[in-house]
């Protein structure tokens, strides 16, 4: 995104950085070694590209930036005998690989690379270096030290005042050791608010004076090369190393606000807001409305929490009421979600997580502070156009004949599996379900063609196993021992998710994240097996208004990551009453495929689909895999599907057997359909729902695949007509003025 000056490439090019103190001077953009020490072991530094792409996605993680489609990045670069930060390029904050790759590439030229923490906007500057006019928003707050003495201090200041760190990226260690702290942030208003937010935090820990909203810090796995006159203070060229906390908290601006040596963000200490906010910030308004409820009262620490809890074992004891609904709103009022709260409340109530009196002391509450947050920002949308007469575009529009690419399906698997869409696969059972979508899973990740389903491009697969996760790993394990896999980009996630929770779009973007960083590969499908599950942790597959809220999460989740979601389901005793529970979620599938037969051979059918024909796509049989033995020195089993086609046994007498030729010009035909089928011209001669090609592309297929193995062309001609006349008669396919069609006659 933007072209700029970058630094050349070529200086320090050789990329011998040596860690030894003391026989290192300043070269150029480089280094070079000086005077002998035989003793010293000599290591070479390399730039971590992990690293460097993991502190991208943390900074800019796509749920933060999706609401931003003109945002962009800034990777700051200065050579190492200036140490002056006067060059940067730009990137759309939708193209993270791309700037990890260019800082990979610069650090290792020899040069020090900087990252700026917020997003930037506007139009970007010749030299790259924004300034604070440029800032759009940050999700993080952040201070940095390098003096001696100063990681031992403040690290007893942030115990002494409960602050966690969301990341710590460590920037050399000697001749001490150098952090940069970023604080996960919500609730930064503009550049001015986050400045007064980051001052305080400066004045608090002592820091460095780092506060500025277009501040750029040191882009971890990159290598810091000091400058000739840190070197003769003992500084030497080092990896810059990462570290994420996952389970540190997020803490609202207002809490940052204000403060001081002597008193940080404790729950017992943040000042109350007892008068309603006049700016309508959402989460001043959360803690006006929890003081309004509570008077003067202070907020509750987490041992008065514990404490009332305890007097309640197992749901019992007088004031159980009072005492949880105390408990409830505290969580609520922290940014708790009501399915982390259940769980907490659990122990302590007769019927657990479930217990109904819950739904009034955290569901109803929750419902109610959401209200009051849309209302907040319909009031700050409506002040900021009083403000401002001039409308904000939409990303979210889009303009008759404006169209383009943008309305191009996304193919994975052509004519079955697209990016962007939702498909359900149903079946009783014991019919082979999972053992479906684990075939489709490695011919994905190992970019391998699929039952005449042309590949488009290798991608990951993420399997949400939320049961029998450990049977997909071993059939997964009997992939590589059969056919000799290695490192497929395929993870399985086991245990439960709520697809219910809004948040948990953010924790299956996060894994789908750690998932590609690990890989190296994009992640193009993603599967909910069992999706009922997904939905029953705290709601009921039955209503309609649990698989609407499912329903909403998962498109909110395509917004951020371009993925085919596949879920797996059972039908109900009747099968042909499709999935089990509400049917409400049909409205909402692209694809609904149902796995049929109850004997050796199962047949997956599409039987409902948007943009593609109804038809049986793949007949399979399960075989036997052996992954060694017990303790016991028994065989360990699994099954998968087995290599070879296969035609349905259920068939009768009148049943349709193709031979070698006249199936492989079937295979051939669906091929051709899948890469450049097309909608047949509007007539009633042609069946409903069908995709045609012309005779000439499947014939052309068939000639460049090889239908037959004469290096006659005049037989092989023949061969395609005979097998293309003898199908027609078979009722196997219909032709009509040159177009050819799949019939899926059986007879």
């Amino acid at each position: 995104m933007g072209t700029h000056h970058k630094p050349d490439a070529n200086v320090g090019a050789s990329g011998v950085h040596h860690l030894r103190a003391l026989s290192l001077r300043a070269e150029g953009g480089g280094y070079q070694i000086v005077g002998n020490a035989p003793e010293l072991k000599l290591a070479l530094l390399q730039p971590n590209l992990t690293d460097i792409t993991a502190h991208l996605y943390a900074l800019f993680e796509p749920a933060f930036v999706h609401p931003h489609p003109d945002a962009w990045i800034e990777i700051a670069v200065s050579h190492a005998h200036s140490g002056k930060v006067n060059e940067a390029q730009n990137f759309s904050v939708f193209d993270l690989r791309d700037a990890a790759k260019y800082a990979e590439a610069i650090t290792r030229a020899g040069h020090n690379v900087y990252v700026g923490v917020a997003t930037r906007q506007g139009k970007q500057p010749r030299s790259g270096r924004a300034t604070d006019d440029h800032y759009l928003a940050s999700a993080f707050a952040w201070c940095e030290y390098d003096n001696a003495g100063d990681d031992e201090r403040i690290s007893r200041l942030l115990q002494q005042n409960k602050l966690v760190p969301a990341l710590i990226v460590t920037t050399g260690t000697a001749p001490h050791v150098r952090k940069h702290l970023y604080f996960k942030i919500i609730g930064i208003k503009d550049g001015a608010h986050l400045i007064t937010i980051n001052a305080s935090l400066q004045r608090l820990l002592g820091s460095d004076n780092v506060k500025n909203a277009s501040r750029v810090l040191r882009l971890a796995g990159t290598i810091n090369y000091p400058n000739k006159d840190k070197i003769a203070r003992g500084y030497v060229p080092e990896l810059t190393k990462l570290q994420i906390n996952k389970t540190a908290p997020t803490y609202q601006a207002a809490t940052f606000i204000g403060l001081s040596a002597s008193e940080g963000p404790h729950h017992n200490n943040v000042s109350m807001r007892t008068t309603q906010p006049t700016d309508s910030n959402v989460y001043e308004l959360y803690e006006y409305r929890y003081n309004r409820e509570h008077g003067d009262s202070k907020r509750l620490s987490d041992d008065e929490v514990q404490a009332l809890l305890a007097k309640h074992p197992n749901g019992k004891n007088e004031y159980w009421h009072n005492d949880l609904r105390a408990a409830s709103m505290e969580m609520l009022n922290r940014g708790c979600d009501p399915y982390t709260i259940r769980l907490a409340l659990a122990p302590y109530c007769e019927k657990g997580a479930h217990d109904p009196d819950l739904d009034d002391l955290i569901d109803k509450k929750y419902d109610e502070l959401q209200a009051e947050k849309i209302a907040a920002e319909q009031a700050e949308e409506q002040s900021t156009d009083n403000v401002s007469p001039k409308p904000k575009a939409s990303s979210r529009l889009s303009y008759f004949g404006e169209f383009g690419s943008s309305a191009d399906r996304r193919p994975i698997l052509q004519g079955f599996l697209y990016r962007g869409e939702i498909s359900s696969t149903i079946a009783a059972p014991k019919r082979g379900k999972s053992a479906f979508w684990t075939e489709v899973s490695v011919h994905c990740g190992a970019k391998k063609d699929w039952r005449g389903h042309r590949i488009k491009e290798r991608c990951g697969v993420v399997i949400f196993a939320l049961e029998r996760g450990d049977l997909y790993q071993r059939r997964l394990d009997a992939y590589r021992l059969r056919d000799g896999y290695e490192k497929l980009p395929i993870a399985v996630r086991r245990g439960v998710i709520d697809l219910l929770n809004p948040k948990c779009v953010q924790q299956i973007v996060a894994e789908v994240r750690e998932v590609e960083q690990h890989t190296g590969c994009t992640v193009g499908l993603i599967i909910f097996d069992t999706f009922s599950k997904a939905i029953s942790v705290s709601g009921d597959e039955d209503k309609a208004k649990d698989q609407n809220r499912a329903a909403v999460n998962l498109r909110r989740l395509l917004e951020v990551i371009d993925v085919h979601i596949a879920t797996v389901g059972h039908t109900g005793k009747d099968e042909s009453r499709g999935e089990r529970g509400s049917n409400a979620r049909l409205g909402d599938i692209d694809v609904l495929i149902a796995i049929t037969g109850a004997q050796i051979t199962k047949t997956a059918t599409v039987v409902e689909a948007n943009d593609q024909p109804e038809r049986a796509i793949a007949q399979f049989r399960l075989e036997l895999i052996e992954l060694g033995h017990d303790e016991d020195g028994d065989p360990k089993m699994v099954s998968i599907i087995a290599k070879e086609n296969v035609e349905t046994d259920d068939a009768s007498k009148d049943s349709v057997r193709l031979n070698a030729t006249q199936r492989r010009a079937m295979e051939l035909l669906v091929r051709t359909v899948n890469e450049y089928g097309r909608s047949p011209p509007a007539s009633g001669e042609y069946p409903r729902n069908i995709r045609v090609v012309s005779v000439k592309e499947w014939q052309t297929m068939c000639e460049r695949i090889g239908l037959s193995s004469s290096e006659d062309k005049g037989n092989r001609d023949r061969a395609f007509r005979r097998a293309r006349d003898e199908l027609f008669d078979l009722k196997q396919i219909g032709t009509l003025d040159g177009l050819v069609w799949i019939a899926y006659y059986n007879g």
